[in-house]
């Protein structure tokens, strides 16, 4: 499919799926454009949002891990330290 350099909501949350595997339906994406912690925007106007698809990119590469070799390694990242306490 051939993507427009600046997407609309609900165009972003199908970019997202079909390029990188990120599931954000446009409901999630409206949330998180009002709380924060999602991919950058403009308005255009009062109503239309548009993503550019570079923003996209860069927010879908924070989403996800390392590459590992295995499901272990993922599971260490995330173990807090469990090192024995001195006495």
């Amino acid at each position: 499919m051939q993507w427009s350099v600046w997407l609309r909501r609900a165009e972003a949350s199908e970019y997202l799926r079909a390029v990188h595997g990120v599931v954000a339906a446009p409901a999630t994406l409206a949330n998180l454009a009002h709380r924060g912690g999602g991919p950058k925007y403009t308005r255009q106007g009062l109503r239309l949002t548009a993503y550019h698809r570079d923003d996209l990119d860069a927010w879908a590469a924070t989403r996800m891990s390392r590459r590992v070799g295995s499901t272990s390694e993922l599971r260490a990242a995330h173990t807090p330290n469990s090192e024995p306490q001195a006495a």
